[in-house]
């Protein structure tokens, strides 16, 4: 295969510069040699950013005063996507970030990192392996150093030398240790517990792995029982930090004592009301190479609601206001004139979903199709989102070998144009299929809550599918607390589904993670053989091409199949940070999780500014 795979043209990592970065080309011989080189010793070397320049390798290194010259919302592909403003004023060392921190992120949390599907606090106190930077899904270096495929399903993973834990116990500053990340490695994957993994949403991203071992202090080898093109990718997930042995022996409860190496250290932590962060003092990652705390302390604090967030920043009590909602544009443009906002099509993609396991009119092609044609897309994204949301089919409209949004909105029961029409013929498919206008089909719409843009899109969705099939019985069924919501969701004890996931930045894994039978996603679950053999066929090809006609035509299928998970839409990101906070342009994007602050991977980022 060459240089032509889906390493070498999108995933391509960038290497330090005094190293060989050695991903791609796998052929029948092995590895086919360094289909990326990141040799030269020229420290001027820039990665296309005026003055700009992306290193990886170095450890330590006390952040300077001074904006780090590094390249700006890397991979911004213009105005009509978003906005991403670049605060230039001169950087202020120390200080302490302010952040909205929602109960969910603070209270009623997963404390177990691999189990937690949102906000776990291991994301503020470990790094990943890579990061996703900015608009593109190529990735970068932060915990590893180099990788090599040695087959095409053994490969080996070097880490960065002498990086420290937080010197405290349980960890007091020892050394992270290749026996660490393969320990993490094999705990994600379900090898060292198979029935605890059951739990793991996100264990099918590492569909194929046999075993990872230390081979010393900073080598793992890792063995597949058959080709996953996107493995590393699985590791850009925000919420897939690498975890130190010691968590095996944590109780899960104090936070104080959480094993940790990452930027910050928690030193309080309220249930519910707030937590407080002190900065690493020998974190690993030099400023220079960004995503190193200019910050000395961070604080998420917890809000009653949205007026009371919204009330915080414009008094300037936080130093951001997440997801400005339609309404609430004007004051805050009004009460925050010089506040930075940035725009970006969120990683999140909202849905309402049918459970076909428990409703026995879905199994009907014909049932599925009309419920797809009667969703007026437009009337549920314009009232959630910023202007630019995205239509979106099975896959997020931003991977590289997607449908677009505007391929996606001209299809039947996606296009507004043509939804008179399409309603008619779901009205003929649901006679034909023995419920005329609806009758005998009856469901409840489960949400999280009864407020927010979830709910809001399920009762969009009842509205119109009882205005298309007036006979059609649908009832709205907010859950009372989020702990009664996640229970019912993990055990598949739901009609229908008003939710959200968080994407990430690779296509075969957001397909294993959602629709294949076994992926900790799929909360049905879906179980369509054809569905797992078309998505195991996209993980597993690594020739580009190839893997780019198998993504088209697995989208056209399940369209064409009438699915019962039907995303609603892609949001438009609309963030507010307070003008004197700098480098949330570094950051900004789809697939850095940029959506929400509220993941923990981004603040590290930030700085002050005058």
């Amino acid at each position: 295969m060459g240089e032509d795979t889906y390493w070498s043209r999108v995933a391509g990592l960038r290497a330090h510069r005094r190293q060989f970065l050695r991903g791609a080309g796998l052929g029948v011989t092995g590895l086919a040699g360094a289909a990326l080189l990141g040799c030269s010793g020229d420290d001027s070397d820039s990665e296309g950013g005026s003055g700009s320049t992306t290193t990886t390798g170095d450890g330590g290194g006390a952040a300077q005063e001074g904006a780090p010259a590094l390249e700006r919302a890397p991979g911004f592909p213009g105005e009509d996507f978003g906005k991403v403003p670049v605060n230039n004023k001169p950087r202020v060392m120390g200080g302490t970030l302010n952040m909205p921190g929602s109960a969910r992120a603070l209270g009623g949390r997963t404390m177990d990192p691999d189990v937690s599907g949102f906000f776990a606090p291991s994301e503020y106190v470990n790094d990943r392996l890579v990061f996703p930077q900015g608009w593109t899904e190529e990735l970068h270096f932060d915990l590893l150093d180099s990788f090599e495929w040695v087959s095409d399903t053994e490969l080996t993973l070097t880490i960065r030398a002498g990086v420290k834990s937080h010197d405290r116990p349980p960890t007091n500053g020892r050394i992270v240790t290749a026996e660490d990340v393969a320990w993490s490695i094999n705990r994600k994957g379900g090898i060292l517990d198979p029935e605890a993994s059951e739990a793991y949403p996100r264990r099918a991203y590492l569909t194929g792995l046999e075993r990872a071992e230390a081979v010393d202090d900073v080598t793992v080898s890792v063995k597949l029982s058959s080709p996953n093109a996107s493995f590393l990718a699985a590791f850009s997930d925000i919420r897939q930090a690498m975890q130190l042995k010691e968590l095996e022996d944590w109780d899960f409860q104090d936070m104080l004592a959480f094993p940790g190496f990452g930027p910050w250290l928690v030193t309080e932590d309220e249930d519910s009301v707030r937590a407080v962060f002190d900065v690493h003092p020998d974190y690993y990652r030099t400023d220079a190479e960004g995503g190193r705390p200019s910050f000395d302390k961070m604080i998420l604090q917890a809000y009653p609601d949205r007026a009371a967030q919204l009330a915080a920043f414009i008094t300037g009590e936080t130093d951001h206001l997440a997801q400005v909602l339609p309404h609430e544009d004007a004051q805050v443009s009004a009460s925050v004139s010089d506040a930075l906002r940035y725009q970006s099509p969120s990683a999140t993609i909202t849905h309402v979903n049918i459970n076909p396991n428990r409703l026995a009119a879905f199994a009907d092609e014909r049932v599925r199709k009309a419920w797809h044609y009667a969703r007026d897309f437009v009337a549920i994204g314009d009232p959630i989102s910023a202007p630019g949301w995205q239509f979106s089919g099975p896959f997020h409209p931003m991977h590289a070998q997607t449908m677009s949004s505007d391929q996606i909105r001209a299809l039947p029961g996606y296009n507004p144009d043509t939804k008179e029409q399409d309603i008619a013929e779901g009205k003929k498919m649901l006679a034909a299929a023995g419920f005329p206008d609806g009758a005998g089909i009856s469901f409840s719409i489960w949400s999280s809550g009864a407020t927010g843009r979830n709910f809001e899109s399920g009762e969009r969705v009842r509205n119109q599918l009882t205005t298309a099939y007036p006979q059609m019985a649908v009832e709205l069924n907010p859950a009372p607390d989020i702990a009664t919501f996640n229970s019912k969701l993990n055990e598949g004890d739901w009609e229908c589904l008003a939710h959200d996931f968080a994407q990430v930045p690779d296509v075969a894994l957001n397909g294993m993670t959602y629709y294949h039978s076994k992926g900790g996603r799929n909360y049905a679950p879906l179980q369509e053989s054809w569905i797992d053999e078309a998505l195991e066929g996209i993980l597993q090809t690594l020739d580009e091409d190839e893997r780019g006609a198998k993504i088209t035509q697995f989208e056209k299928d399940y369209i064409d199949w009438g699915p019962p998970y039907l995303n609603n839409c892609v949001v438009m990101t609309d963030h507010a940070f307070q003008p004197t906070i700098g480098g949330a342009d570094l950051v900004a994007g789809t697939w850095t999780y940029f959506y929400t602050l509220g993941y923990g991977g981004l603040q590290r980022w930030f700085w002050r500014t005058e």
